[in-house]
């Protein structure tokens, strides 16, 4: 049993390709918008795929993109951006095909809102990877706020020791 959360075995539950634009929402250190970039990279075919790192913590934000670079990750686009609020990830409407929400929920101030703006830059169809702590708050917790933003719930996995996994679908 692993220890922690994997992120480059967590995203496997996406259907990414090459020219797939993904959002990682609250980013903190990158781990997962690594993880996106490297394997949109690694599938070539010209694709123009894209990560948008998202993250409040314009510090953290720095990190992410001094690492990106040092990993010749150019698909790594940082954003200082509020998740929280609707519009705060500066995106347009149904940019995405795909969103990462890792370890981010749990510390939300408002989830419902959080979840409008996830709901807002995902195109319809799009897949939602949500992982998070399963001490700080539950799976069951989640399902119940997402049916009422527009996503359905496609797969639960176990994440992680400690996390727990969800693949929504927007409506």
């Amino acid at each position: 049993m692993e220890s922690f959360a994997d992120p480059k075995k967590n995203i496997e539950y996406l259907h990414l390709k090459s020219d797939s634009v993904v959002a990682d929402l609250g980013t903190g250190s990158g781990h997962y918008a690594f993880a996106l970039g490297e394997k949109i990279k690694a599938m070539g075919g010209g694709g123009h795929g894209i990560v948008y790192a998202i993250e409040v913590q314009k510090s953290l934000l720095d990190r992410v993109k001094q690492e990106a670079d040092r990993r010749g990750l150019g698909n790594v686009s940082v954003i200082w951006g509020d998740v929280d609020v609707l519009g705060g990830t500066k995106l347009a409407d149904n940019i995405c095909d795909a969103l990462v929400v890792s370890n981010v929920l749990f510390q939300s101030e408002s989830r419902e809102a959080f979840l409008k703006e996830a709901n807002r830059i995902l195109k319809p169809g799009g897949e939602v990877l949500v992982i998070d702590w399963g001490i700080h708050i539950s799976r069951e917790e989640v399902e119940k706020i997402v049916q009422n933003v527009g996503f359905s719930k496609v797969k639960e996995f176990d994440a992680g020791a400690h996390h727990w996994g969800l693949l929504l679908r927007k409506k």
